[in-house]
């Protein structure tokens, strides 16, 4: 495991079990994902996996950015060739991208499509 990953995987489980253990469920669920999109770039496929299906199964309404989340598994999903899974994440994510683009100002909707690498390789990904 090269050097920056290895030091994202330490300080996210670092944050997961502070998270833990302040019952902070709507982050420790982000972060589980997080923790799979990672191991996911190190090719720990399974272990991957693992995180991100702890995540979608505690994901609730009150998780912030819950579409970045979903797009995350989506990507863990894909790489396993759980491919029903990954659409449907894929699908969840961009409905709730959508939705919340629905509240912006076409100035602020042009600026979080373009503007944000995150929501650029969601759209790339549609």
């Amino acid at each position: 495991m090269e050097g920056a990953h290895a030091e994202a995987l330490a300080l996210i489980r670092q944050a997961l079990a502070a998270s833990q253990q302040i019952g902070a469920t709507q982050l420790t669920t982000e972060m589980r994902a997080i923790e799979g999109e990672i191991l996911l770039d190190c090719g720990q496929i399974a272990a991957a996996l693992d995180a991100v299906n702890n995540a979608a199964a505690q994901v609730t309404p009150d998780v912030f950015q819950s579409y970045l989340l979903h797009y995350r598994c989506c990507k863990v999903w894909r790489a396993a060739s759980e491919h029903a899974a990954a659409q449907k994440a894929l699908r969840l994510a961009l409905q709730e991208f959508d939705a919340i683009l629905g509240t912006l100002s076409p100035e602020q909707r042009q600026q979080s499509r373009t503007g944000i690498p995150a929501h650029r390789a969601l759209l790339a990904d549609a």
